[in-house]
């Protein structure tokens, strides 16, 4: 379900719904996600939830073209 996401991004939708409940001011949450993924919907519903996105780094890969590497913040 997390390489999809869900036909109506139903793993990110209860990823961004509930992370925040587990983070304080020295979590870090690191996310990888592809060339591949729908990248503006996630940044969407992500931001959406109070959250940003701050990009660390990206690496061209064999399969997907490219992968990012994500640190997610609260506003």
């Amino acid at each position: 379900l997390a390489w999809h996401g869900g036909e109506r991004f139903e793993y990110f939708r209860k990823l961004f719904d509930s992370i925040g409940n587990f983070m304080n001011s020295k979590t870090q949450v690191i996310m990888v996600l592809t060339l591949g993924s729908e990248l503006e919907k996630i940044f969407e519903i992500g931001e959406n939830k109070n959250f940003k996105f701050e990009l660390l780094k990206e690496k061209r890969v064999l399969f997907d073209e490219k992968d990012f590497l994500y640190r997610i913040k609260k506003n």
